[in-house]
């Protein structure tokens, strides 16, 4: 019986010694990839919650509460609902992994952009936009192609959100984040006296943008956050 229960210890240990190899073999973005489908799903796969850092999750989803415990909180309160999330596309920026996915909660299908910034391989902070996505529309998957174009597109669609900013079409832009054909433009603007964020992904080929994806999110009244961390 002894003898039994070492061999159950020693093929345990194994197991999380093969996970963990496996862990720390994957890119940023597959962790992120991985976290979305697998966490947010009908099984919810909570192993993949060890792709993030523990002692410090910062949450910029204003509805959700901040840290491990407040993504654990929200995964506890879908549990048991039919869950869906299909990663369309995906790229990395240096420490910053950026995906566009479908997000489907019972009917409710959603359209939605998430950020997800590491530090030694573990995910540290997230933002995301979403908004509602009709059933009749699919998100096609898309690969990341032309990574020697990085900069020329990254600067491409600077000036162009510059320019926006300057002539007051927009508040401000937060940030830009790309990897080959696609580049992501984070900006604020303003409709009908509410703050909104503006998430614009763009696909770009031979210095033409040739699709967009938009997606805009009001950020909510101050006395409605559920975490001190702000929008951007």
């Amino acid at each position: 019986m002894k003898s039994k229960k070492i061999l159950l210890t020693t093929i345990t240990l194994i197991s999380l010694a093969y996970q963990t190899l496996n862990a720390s073999e994957l890119t940023q973005k597959e962790k992120g990839v991985n976290l979305l489908e697998k966490a947010f799903s009908t099984k919810q796969d909570r192993s993949v919650l060890n792709f993030i850092n523990k002692d410090k999750y910062i949450q910029h989803n204003l509805y959700a509460k901040d840290g491990i415990a407040g993504l654990e909180g929200y995964l506890n309160y879908l549990n048991g609902k039919k869950l869906a999330y299909k990663v369309a596309i995906a790229f990395e920026d240096n420490n910053h992994v950026v995906t566009l996915s479908s997000s489907s909660q019972e009917q409710q299908i959603s359209e939605v952009i998430d950020i997800f910034r590491f530090e030694k391989g573990l995910i540290v902070e997230h933002w995301d936009n979403a908004q509602a996505l009709k059933k009749a529309d699919t998100l096609k998957s898309l690969k990341t192609v032309d990574l020697d174009k990085t900069s020329e597109n990254k600067k491409l669609i600077k000036e162009m959100i510059d320019k926006e900013v300057l002539e007051g079409k927009y508040l401000k832009n937060h940030k830009i984040l790309g990897q080959g054909n696609f580049v992501l433009a984070i900006n604020e603007i303003k409709k009908d006296d509410k703050r909104i964020s503006l998430y614009e992904l763009f696909n770009i080929k031979n210095s033409k943008i040739i699709n967009t994806w938009k997606i805009e999110e009001v950020i909510p009244a101050i006395s409605q956050w559920q975490n001190a961390n702000g929008k951007f």
